[in-house]
């Protein structure tokens, strides 16, 4: 039987068995707050990268997983997947698409990579105005578009992240949550 427990001590993460971080808000906010709870980015490395208990990171808990961020200023994530996020507003909008791309978008998941063919061309809900620019696409398990084709599920070794909400993606989404707290 599966036990869903939120933790309020970086040292608690010892006892779970997979860690799933989600996260709404500023890349630049997050990483701030994260330094202020003591030993909490020290506890998730030690687990994650030592331990290696699978980890599932949501959204801005995607974003947090690249080397920098440049949401309200240059500022450094946890680096456990290389790369950089970037504001979709930097690339030009020839669609005017409207930013912060929110709503459902479908998944195209790359030709090869260890991620189920039903959650292929699957509508999953974003919301975000910042994209994982990967810089290794062996990392890189699916993409969505909009503005251009984005990392939406990315993956290396234990680490698995998705730039869309699971949660809020209807049964779609409960079966993304089910299959990574089965790996």
């Amino acid at each position: 039987s599966l036990s869903i427990k939120i933790y309020k001590k970086p040292d608690d993460l010892r006892w779970a068995s997979h860690i799933i971080l989600p996260g709404v808000g500023a890349f630049n906010d997050a990483m701030i707050s994260m330094a202020a709870k003591p030993n909490l980015i020290s506890s998730l490395g030690e687990e994650v990268l030592s331990n290696k208990k699978p980890f599932l990171g949501i959204c801005l808990g995607m974003q947090i997983l690249a080397d920098y961020g440049y949401e309200v200023k240059k500022t450094r994530g946890l680096g456990w997947i290389s790369g950089e996020i970037r504001p979709f507003a930097e690339l030009g909008n020839p669609h005017s698409l409207k930013i912060p791309h929110m709503g459902w978008n479908d998944t195209d998941n790359v030709a090869g990579k260890k991620v189920p063919k039903k959650f292929n061309h699957k509508d999953f809900y974003f919301v975000h105005s910042y994209y994982f620019d990967c810089k290794n696409s062996e990392d890189v398990l699916s993409y969505a578009n909009y503005i251009i084709n984005f990392p939406d599920i990315i993956s290396k070794d234990n680490i698995m992240a998705t730039q869309f909400h699971p949660e809020k993606s209807g049964k779609m989404g409960q079966e993304f949550l089910k299959y990574f707290l089965t790996k």
